[in-house]
């Protein structure tokens, strides 16, 4: 199993665009719980969803059904997916 720590070495050394969207997601989960790592958890949740794209406009209730995602993490993503939202809706502008 990869740990964050191996991930966060891909990222020091080749960057963000070669990690796997399990990779990625695993970096904002952060950490695993006993017998699933932080990777195990964004498998399930990428599997469970279909893919980041099966994460939008889902309630962030439904990734309470997740193991190993708390309400914490659950925040992250929705922050990471407004993130997402307001770089395709607003390329190019600044609003402050």
């Amino acid at each position: 199993m990869q740990s964050i720590a191996c991930i966060e070495n891909i990222v020091i050394n080749k960057g963000f665009n070669v990690l796997t969207d399990a990779q990625l997601l695993a970096l904002i989960i952060g950490k695993g719980i006993k017998g699933k790592t932080a990777l195990d958890i964004a498998k399930d949740t990428l599997i469970t969803f279909g893919g980041f794209k099966g994460f939008n406009n889902r309630p962030l209730e439904h990734f309470l059904k997740i193991k190993g995602l708390g309400d914490a993490t659950i925040i992250k993503i929705g922050v990471m997916f407004e993130f997402a939202t307001r770089i395709a809706k607003n390329a190019g502008t600044q609003e402050f």
